[in-house]
């Protein structure tokens, strides 16, 4: 008994006929002789019928023209620009940020990185103890390079 072709398998016939310009071509783009190819793409026109080519309208049947939801090319290159131009000024106004010192005397600096305050995560007992180190400790600061 013949395997049963799918109507996808002759579609992908149909579209193997529309794209390549001899049977041999298609034939090989689907993984078929030039002689399985043409069996099939028989089959597809007597079972499918002979469909228009792509593109063409079908008599009979419309479709509303639907708005896209992309920004157009211009609007976007616009956005872009602008984004870029914020985020450069911005990292420009950090890079580095000068301090300044009320006096002379020695400082010393505890970085705690990117602590994540609002994470079930954060370590807040070592939090507390470093907090506590810059507390009781004189010219020490403490310096948060995230939320």
């Amino acid at each position: 008994m013949a395997t049963q072709l799918t109507d996808e398998e002759l579609f992908s016939v149909l579209d193997a006929d529309h794209t390549f310009e001899t049977k041999a071509e298609a034939g090989r783009s689907l993984g078929l002789s030039r002689k399985g190819y043409a069996y099939r793409l028989e089959f597809a026109k007597d079972r499918l019928g002979n469909l228009p080519d792509y593109g063409e309208p079908i008599e009979g049947f419309s479709s509303p023209e639907l708005p896209t939801d992309e920004i157009p090319t211009d609007e976007l290159i616009e956005h872009m620009k602008r984004r870029y131009s914020t985020r450069k000024k911005s990292k420009d106004a950090r890079d580095p940020i000068p301090i300044k010192m009320k006096s002379n005397d020695p400082v010393g600096l505890l970085m705690f990185g990117d602590i994540h305050v609002d994470s079930p995560q954060c370590n807040w007992p070592e939090l507390d103890r470093c907090v506590a180190i810059c507390e009781s400790t004189e010219g020490m600061r403490g310096v948060s390079l995230g939320c």
